[in-house]
């Protein structure tokens, strides 16, 4: 029987399974204890919730399900183009409808869940989404064109939350162009065009913003906070990253937007936009 343990971690989860289908924010933090849970639970530091086969279990079992999964799939026909801890992509064949995944995935769930010392009801092989397209680039990396016309990006350095401005604003530019072509790459020829028009229009589109403490806060003088903290005093900055103006910085230096009306193209870093923009680049899919 599941230890008290595992009842509160069960708990957590169908609390956090409530909160994420109310688009609650809570939801975020319970993910992250439950990830803390499960870390603790492989480490012998931590006695009252060490347990030797927990992390082991846990991976092995879902490896055997994924597994499980797909050749039940490939038997029937259809192919498998991609898989990770928790999900897979399958291409449908001719004369397959989604009313037959439908099936053979109930018909999966309900093997798996008869063979399982703790069945759930939460446990279910859904459907995320259906693509036309989809590149694949690493794992949880990839972009698809979905079957209503819409654009999803997964896991891709320009949907993270540090991404810089102008990656951002060249993303917006080209996702009626994607979807009008059915295709998501460009030359670099193009892309550089882009990127020289809206630096010419405003320089602070490549600015990167800091949040920095008052000097005393940091151990290292040499770090880039404490430096910036030092020149421009604490709160929040946008400061462009440059080769050879500003105080702060060796190889890689940062200045204000407006000390950097006196640069050139030439001495900007865009090393942060090209490679955010390097998945719709020619050439490029893995």
């Amino acid at each position: 029987e599941q230890g008290k343990v595992e009842k509160v971690v069960k708990e957590i989860f169908l609390k956090r399974k409530e909160y994420k289908k109310n688009g609650d924010p809570r939801q975020q933090a319970l993910k992250i204890m439950l990830n803390t849970l499960y870390g603790l639970s492989g480490s012998p530091i931590f006695k009252n919730i060490f347990n030797m086969t927990t992390s082991g279990d846990t991976t092995y079992i879902g490896r055997t399900m994924i597994n499980y999964t797909r050749k039940r799939f490939e038997d029937e026909g259809y192919e498998v183009v991609y898989g990770d801890t928790d999900s897979i992509f399958i291409k449908l064949p001719d004369g397959k409808t989604i009313e037959d995944y439908d099936k053979l995935a109930k018909t999966t769930i309900d093997e798996i869940l008869k063979n399982v010392p703790f069945p759930a009801d939460t446990f279910k092989l859904d459907i995320d989404d259906v693509f036309e397209k989809v590149w694949l680039f690493k794992k949880k990396m990839y972009v698809g064109i979905r079957t209503d016309g819409s654009l999803l990006i997964k896991g891709l350095p320009i949907k993270k939350h540090d991404a810089s401005q102008l990656g951002q604003k060249i993303l917006e530019e080209l996702k009626p162009i994607m979807l009008l072509t059915k295709n998501i790459k460009f030359e670099r020829t193009y892309l550089k065009n882009i990127i020289d028009r809206e630096i010419e229009k405003d320089i602070s589109i490549i600015g990167q913003l800091y949040n920095v403490k008052s000097v005393d806060s940091y151990k290292s003088a040499s770090s880039i906070q404490c430096q910036i903290a030092t020149w421009f005093g604490e709160g929040t900055h946008i400061l462009i990253p440059n080769k050879t103006l500003g105080e702060v910085g060796k190889t890689k230096k940062y200045c204000t937007p407006e000390q950097a009306k006196q640069l050139s193209f030439d001495d900007l870093f865009l090393d942060k936009v090209w490679a955010e923009l390097e998945p719709f680049i020619n050439n490029t899919a893995v």
